[in-house]
């Protein structure tokens, strides 16, 4: 039984790392420090043409130029309290973000406040 388990848990394994690169260009707009950041850069860097790391309070408007995609993502927007309870959200702003910004982007966590306050998101997920 275990020779037969070895080769169906290496399968997926195999097949992730000879899988062709998507053809996106991606923009990941985020904390550059952030741990969350790298777990982005390590997941989409060898799976895509392109991957960028901006700081999402830098992002605005014009500041997108070849990217195919944005992710405008953030770390954990709970600020808690010495004894761990929630106190307050604080989710980074990009400082030049307007309605007009016309690329694909996708929203994760708590950076949908940002969109939501531009009125570019229909509701949450």
């Amino acid at each position: 039984m275990r020779l037969l388990l070895a080769p169906l848990l290496l399968a997926p394994v195999l097949a992730a790392q000879t899988a062709p690169k998507l053809e996106l260009k991606v923009l990941y707009a985020g904390v550059p420090d952030d741990p969350r950041t790298e777990q982005w850069r390590e997941f989409l860097a060898p799976r895509t043409k392109g991957f960028t790391v901006l700081d999402v309070e830098q992002l605005g408007d014009d500041t997108v130029t070849d990217a195919d995609i944005v992710i405008l993502d953030c770390p954990d927007p709970i600020v808690r309290n010495a004894a761990g309870n929630p106190e307050r959200i604080k989710v980074p702003r990009p400082r030049n973000l307007t309605a007009a910004f016309g690329h694909p982007t996708i929203v994760v966590g708590g950076m949908a406040l940002i969109t939501d306050h531009l009125e570019l998101k229909s509701n949450w997920l």
